[in-house]
């Protein structure tokens, strides 16, 4: 068989080949190649790359930045009308505007999974465009809790749900070699992004006001959706219409341990990205000639994480994704606790770099591990989906609790409750491992 499949001449001479082609956008396909094996290379490989760091860029970039929102609405409670009785209901009443964004964004994955798998790629990079464009601005005319609570939680977790499943399902099935590394790739852009917008979010508002910022970050977001809409493409065959739930994979113990791992693991994974800022703030952790300091914790968790997003990823291809995330998940348990004896700016500064670091790899190595435990490419966007309602519960639960444990200045039990659930997570993922290989140690897996 030839290695091309969309040449001109071979669209008469072979319909089992032509019927394998992506039906959204066919002057795309017939202008590009698409092989058969992985490619590990070429310009339409490495374009879906940066595809998917520009989606990563823009909904994952949305949530890791979460807390430079998280600290600027406790500020402004009063005027968003939060009627809260103590620091702590404050927080976690103001946590459930993120909460309910991340569990919108991968709760819906289980519904966009089929309809993905079924060919409708540029239907969902459209419609996700739309509403988190959308949801985006209508965030910059909310005065109330409760518009927040819609445009940023709602709208906008609708939308990204709708740029989930690309983000983690299209790259996979182009690369076999450096797969865990394309993905490290485009995964990073998640750290970029909130970077960018914290940066842009901590210099603007002081100067032309929190609606006008917002609007300037709803600007910048299309504009990183616009290249995936026109040049994004799957590369395996669209598959018929299924149901949402794969039952092969419920007789694998492996996906069962993984997909158990999903809730313990984001209920207590993103509290020092919602609730570093404020911890600092709060605790005076930082002398008052650098408090300003204060406003750059989650760059710093990001640039930690944009390492761990490609570095570790570089090692899975050798050794295997659950082989290198098992470790990461247990230590990033192990910095969860530490978080407990950081008292210094020294200890806050070094604290955010190396968690936001293992927290990234596990972000990163996820995608991976979820591909690797489908045997068949095409329903790697129905797993994507069973997989993310455990995920979607934890992350909708995790952070309100964290919120509710603060007690004054106190957040011990907040800290410990982060380390105790990721470290229950990271026991459940080396129990995957272990179902998924037997009693090998020395397997790349």
């Amino acid at each position: 068989m030839s290695s091309t499949i969309d040449e001109p001449c071979l669209f008469a001479q072979d319909t089992h080949q032509s019927q394998k082609l992506e039906s959204w956008d066919a002057s795309i396909e017939k202008a590009s190649p698409s092989p058969s094996p992985p490619a590990d290379g070429g310009l339409v490989a490495w374009t879906q790359c940066a595809n998917t760091f520009c989606l990563w860029f823009a909904a994952w970039g949305l949530v890791n930045s979460f807390g430079v929102f998280q600290a600027y609405y406790e500020t402004h409670a009063a005027a968003l009308v939060i009627t809260a009785t103590s620091p702590s209901s404050t927080s976690s009443t103001i946590s459930w505007i993120g909460s309910l964004q991340l569990c919108f964004y991968i709760g819906g994955t289980s519904f966009i999974g089929p309809i993905f798998d079924s060919g409708h790629l540029r239907l969902l990079l459209i419609t996700g465009t739309a509403l988190t464009v959308f949801g985006t601005f209508m965030m910059s005319l909310g005065t109330a809790y409760w518009q927040l609570l819609l445009a940023q939680g709602v709208c906008m977790g609708l939308g990204m749900t709708c740029l989930f499943v690309p983000c983690v399902a299209v790259l996979p099935p182009w690369f076999a070699t450096r797969r865990a590394l394309t993905m490290g790739i485009g995964a990073s852009g998640s750290s970029i992004g909130a970077i960018v917008f914290a940066l842009v979010f901590q210099h603007l508002t002081p100067r032309i006001g929190f609606p006008w910022t917002v609007r300037v970050l709803a600007f910048i977001i299309l504009a990183s959706l616009i290249p995936p809409i026109l040049t994004m493409r799957k590369k395996v065959a669209k598959s018929p219409t299924r149901s949402l739930i794969d039952k092969s994979a419920l007789r694998e113990p492996a996906f069962l341990l993984a997909g158990c791992t999903m809730l313990p693991l984001f209920a207590g994974l993103y509290i020092p990205y919602f609730y570093a800022q404020v911890f600092s703030i709060n605790t005076d952790i930082m002398p008052p000639g650098s408090a300003y300091l204060n406003e750059y914790l989650i760059v710093l968790l990001n640039t930690g994480s944009f390492f761990g997003r490609l570095f570790p990823n570089i090692l899975a291809d050798r050794i295997g994704p659950l082989n290198t995330m098992v470790p990461c998940t247990l230590v990033t348990a192990l910095l969860a606790f530490t978080w407990i004896a950081v008292t210094t700016q020294a200890g806050m500064i070094a604290f955010c770099l190396f968690y936001g670091f293992f927290s990234g790899a596990v972000c990163a190595l996820l995608p991976v591990v979820w591909a690797s435990l489908c045997p068949d490419m095409k329903l790697l966007g129905t797993r994507t989906g069973m997989m993310t309602v455990p995920m979607a519960a934890g992350l909708l639960i995790g952070n309100p609790i964290a919120g509710a444990l603060v007690r004054g200045r106190s957040y011990v039990a907040l800290q410990a409750f982060a380390g105790a659930i990721v470290l229950v997570s990271g026991c459940l993922l080396a129990s995957a491992r272990f179902a998924k290989t037997g009693a090998q140690v020395v397997v790349k897996v």
